[in-house]
């Protein structure tokens, strides 16, 4: 999502009377905004071509391919359509970093991605740091629950001279937050199948003992209230040894949290809906749709 609002953002502030190859500039200015894009072509479309001038445009409309947001992570294709654009005219005219829309402005979007996409992302030092941030954010939400109060004892112990205090145990999460460092994710593998499901297998390697960990993820999807992905039946096995049902269903289902689009939506100020996700061709396809506010600063 945020990766919406920055190329919306390089299209509008470019935007400008004097700005008569303003496609051209676009592009360069979205392209200064990731790691590398392969293709790439930005249409401003705005008939009469004064209209600028009064901060209006009909529509903008962007394709590409090969986006690199960040190094090794790849979207295969990327497209973008906007409702007509108003913006404050004293901000074109000013040129500043950041304009202000003057009505909401509606976006529809598309992503594609590949198998051989998802394969070099799991391979990527961000996932690895995506997992990082869960288990410490878990791990404080643990950590600010209040404490349980202990039950009274029946003989209040007299307090014992000199005697040291026991260590802290760690909780489980420290535990693996202290040693995540030493995983690595190995030969990661990727199957789109039908019935839109999609199989993802790997091996957890211990770099301190060599020790590997076979995972085994399988599991069918959907949309559900345009604003989070659904998991059906999905299915765990580690080092070929299955999940329960529950246990399988509760790790899906705390997933689907973490990929809940009105998360994001709220932090953004923005409106977001998830329109469709779906497997064609061995590529995962997902439509979506933004409404950005009025008076939001781009």
């Amino acid at each position: 999502m945020e990766i919406f609002i920055l190329i919306l953002s390089s299209l509008i502030s470019v935007l400008s009377p004097a700005n008569f190859a303003a496609d051209k500039i676009a592009e360069s200015s979205i392209r200064s905004q990731f790691k590398q894009v392969e293709v790439l072509k930005v249409r401003i479309d705005n008939a009469p071509v004064f209209n600028v001038a009064n901060g209006k445009i009909d529509k903008i409309r962007i394709a590409g391919r090969g986006f690199f947001p960040v190094e090794d992570v790849r979207i295969d294709t990327i497209e973008v359509e906007t409702d007509p654009i108003d913006v404050e005219r004293r901000q074109l005219f000013g040129r500043p970093t950041r304009v202000v829309l003057q009505r909401p402005l509606g976006v529809a979007a598309k992503i594609v991605v590949t198998k051989e996409d998802v394969i070099r992302a799991l391979k990527s030092k961000v996932v690895a740091d995506a997992i990082q941030r869960l288990i410490d954010s878990r791990d404080r939400q643990q950590d600010n629950q209040p404490a349980q109060p202990e039950p009274p004892s029946e003989s209040p112990k007299q307090p014992e001279q000199n005697q040291p205090e026991q260590p802290r145990q760690p909780s489980r999460l420290e535990q693996i937050r202290t040693r995540i460092d030493q995983y690595r994710i190995q030969d990661p593998k990727v199957e789109f199948l039908p019935n839109q499901r999609v199989s993802v297998q790997a091996e957890i390697v211990d770099l301190k003992t060599s020790a590997v960990l076979k995972i085994r993820a399988e599991t069918g999807f959907d949309i559900l209230e345009q604003r989070r992905i659904r998991f059906i039946d999905p299915t765990i096995t580690l080092n070929g040894q299955p999940l329960t049902a529950e246990a399988a269903r509760n790790f899906a289902d705390q997933l689907a949290e973490q990929l809940d689009v009105k998360r994001y939506a709220a932090l953004l100020n923005v409106r977001a809906k998830i329109l469709k996700a779906s497997i064609n061709d061995g590529r995962l396809e997902l439509a979506g749709f933004l409404q950005l506010p009025a008076g939001l600063r781009l």
